[in-house]
């Protein structure tokens, strides 16, 4: 079995006591296209604060592969499912881990969508 890290950095996996057991080292990654459309601004605090409406595209994946599984962001996986890629062989990094400060360290396993 083959797990492909297609996000931008590397994903690590720990057990739950924060000890590493794997690391995924990135490789290309999968992107998706965006358009932000301009809607209305709101105001806060006497500050002019752009909105966007979001519209996602196409997402650039490989095709399905037997006993491989790629691990991407959830906005990538939803995407793909949406645009009727199948996403079964899709992982979303799961249970987060963070560091005191607040910055995700690794993940204790996957999710699907």
């Amino acid at each position: 079995m083959q797990l492909i890290n297609l996000t931008p950095h590397e994903v690590r996996v720990l057990d739950v006591q924060g000890n590493l057991l794997v690391v995924f080292p990135p490789t290309d990654a999968a992107r998706v296209s965006r358009l932000d459309i301009p809607g209305k601004p709101i105001r806060f605090n006497g500050v002019t604060i752009p909105v966007f409406t979001t519209d996602f595209g196409s997402v650039d994946l490989p095709l399905p592969q037997k006993e491989t599984f790629y691990i991407v962001s959830s906005v990538t996986a939803l995407v793909a499912e949406a645009s009727s890629r199948s996403a079964i062989d899709l992982l979303i990094p799961s249970g987060l881990v963070r560091d005191g400060a607040g910055c995700v360290i690794g993940c204790t396993g996957f999710a699907q969508v």
